[in-house]
């Protein structure tokens, strides 16, 4: 049995230019409003990017722009994007009364509301983990409000 009792050197490597990254982005201007949320991760530092208001949920031009001086600063550490991977995940749940489910899985995740759709969508307060929808379908699981998501045939069928 082994135990390991500091960091590689690999990983070293990784922690110091995750580090450099997260300071060169802290840098930048236009943050005052607008905050990344910034994770150090094993193999790398996910960044995100989201406009969250009482009446508006996701991205505006401001995000946009530093999007891309943070890219630039990707690129000048030599820090590799990777479009290819997952980048936000979204549960839907379908629900006959979406009021008697979304209690439970509030209490559950922990979960706070979306403010401009408290009644469809909870989210994490930390914004790490993914979002969880909620869809109104009838008894024969089709959508009533417009989700795309309920398309498979309800259970028991008939």
């Amino acid at each position: 049995m082994t135990t390991k009792l500091g960091p590689t050197p690999d990983e070293l490597t990784e922690v110091t230019t995750s580090a450099r990254f997260m300071q060169a982005i802290s840098e930048l201007a236009g943050l005052d409003d607008h905050q990344p949320d910034l994770d150090v991760r094993p193999g790398g530092v996910p960044v995100w990017l989201n406009t969250i208001t009482d009446d508006y949920y996701g991205l505006t031009t401001c995000e946009v722009e530093l999007a891309q001086q943070i890219s630039a600063v990707a690129r000048r550490l030599c820090a590799a994007a990777d479009p290819s991977a997952v980048q936000t995940l979204v549960i839907p749940i379908d629900a006959l009364v979406i009021a008697d489910l979304l209690p439970f899985w509030r209490a559950v995740l922990g979960y706070q509301p979306r403010a401009d759709t408290p009644d469809m969508e909870l989210n994490d307060p930390h914004n790490r983990w993914p979002i969880v929808c909620f869809g109104q379908v009838d008894c024969r699981g089709r959508s009533a409000t417009g989700s795309t998501w309920a398309t498979r045939p309800a259970w028991p069928p008939g």
